[in-house]
């Protein structure tokens, strides 16, 4: 008999993509959209039609402050008819307070290493806010299984500190589809898309081009671990951009708090005219950019093994420049990348880059083989495991 799974939250578009290939692998899986998730992270803006309508829910409800005011009645009478929950974000919170168990805590940040501890909070929902925190620490504690994909101690000190007592995975959530975006599909949709003028008038403009649609913060130290450091990437690309005279370009987004300094910066690296900026866009808009790249720029600041960014260069084919420290993943299979962690690093990858064109391409067909084999294939195979796992244990 096929079990019905429940996926709750879809922050970066992370969670519709995973329900995707659950779907694709045979399975009845409904999508839970959290009310206050952002709304470039709607389904809607990572689809090319509506057919997510089928299996989508939208809920009025889900975000920090909320749960005070929902009963726990309303949420156990929505969830406890599914036989598998998947969730992020504030799902922990949620299920815990209708005193139901999370299967798999499927973690995007946030929702670990900041929603289950104090930080500052209006005063005037005082009472809301810990009522929150309180379940959400809760929830985490008791969930059956918690994957993050990155296997850095950071993440192991947070979870000592909540006394998980659940199973700790690592394999991440396959963020991006990749059906829909890798180079020959996401021509397809070339003729649809409202960007791709602006895209394609860039492309035949230059001769390297690199995409950075990371989150603009370097300037903001206020949370360390969100820092990218944009402004050594801004600042090796000038060198580079004087030192090879190759026609360059970045694309880039207004995203982020600092986004305004990049620009500003720029300007007085004199690199204005070569970077182009666009305003946040839908996923399905900004892949086609990313496609028509040679090159994409992540993040520099901290190591991460996997993040968003990096699914969508692999899922497109496309090589990324980025930090990471290979010494933290010693179990893990490394996937081939250009790696760089200040400036004077990545101006000499980017030297590299813009003389072996060739050899990029081949790098970002490798990286979205890794991508099909050691995130796709390997997640929804260890979820059908934990599925399996919890019918048998409910059987015995």
């Amino acid at each position: 008999m096929q079990k019905r799974i429940a996926v709750l939250g879809n922050m970066n578009n992370s969670y519709f993509s995973l329900t995707r290939y659950l779907r694709a692998a045979g399975h009845d899986v409904t999508l839970y959209v959290f009310k206050g998730e952002f709304s470039h992270f709607s389904p809607s803006s990572d689809s090319y039609d509506d057919a997510y309508k089928q299996y989508t829910v939208f809920l009025d409800w889900g975000g920090f402050y909320q749960l005070f005011h929902i009963g726990a009645k309303k949420i156990k009478e929505e969830f406890e008819r599914y036989d598998f929950i998947i969730g992020s974000g504030l799902a922990p919170a949620y299920l815990n307070k209708a005193g139901l168990i999370l299967d798999l805590f499927f973690v995007y940040g946030w929702d670990l290493y900041k929603a289950p501890f104090l930080r500052l909070y209006n005063p005037l929902f005082t009472i809301q806010y810990f009522h929150c925190l309180f379940h959400q620490r809760a929830g985490i504690r008791k969930a059956r299984n918690m994957t993050v994909g990155d296997p850095s101690p950071f993440f192991d000190k947070l979870l000592a500190r909540l006394k998980f007592s659940g199973k700790r995975h690592t394999f991440s959530s396959p963020g991006v589809y990749e059906p829909d975006y890798n180079q020959e599909a996401i021509k397809l949709f070339y003729p649809r898309s409202s960007s791709y003028p602006a895209y394609r008038a860039i492309r035949d403009s230059y001769e390297f081009i690199i995409f950075h649609n990371t989150r603009q913060i370097w300037k903001t130290k206020s949370n360390p671990v969100a820092i990218k450091d944009n402004d050594i990437f801004f600042k090796a690309f000038k060198k580079v951009l004087d030192s090879t005279g190759k026609n360059m370009a970045i694309i880039a987004f207004e995203y982020g708090v600092d986004y305004k300094a990049s620009q500003n910066l720029c300007k007085e690296l004199q690199i204005d005219q070569h970077v182009h900026w666009f305003p946040l866009s839908d996923r399905k808009e900004l892949m086609v950019g990313m496609s028509m790249s040679d090159l994409v720029a992540g993040e520099f600041k901290n190591s991460w093994f996997t993040y968003g960014v990096v699914f969508e260069s692999m899922a497109v084919g496309v090589p990324i420049i980025h930090n990471r420290i290979d010494e933290l993943y010693p179990n893990e299979i490394l996937y081939p990348m250009l790696n760089a962690s200040n400036e004077k690093e990545i101006f000499e990858q980017l030297c590299f880059a813009v003389n072996n064109k060739t050899k990029l391409q081949e790098i970002g067909k490798e990286a979205n083989m890794w991508y099909k084999k050691q995130v796709v294939e390997k997640t929804v195979t260890e979820i059908e495991k934990l599925i399996n796992q919890k019918v048998d244990e409910k059987n015995f």
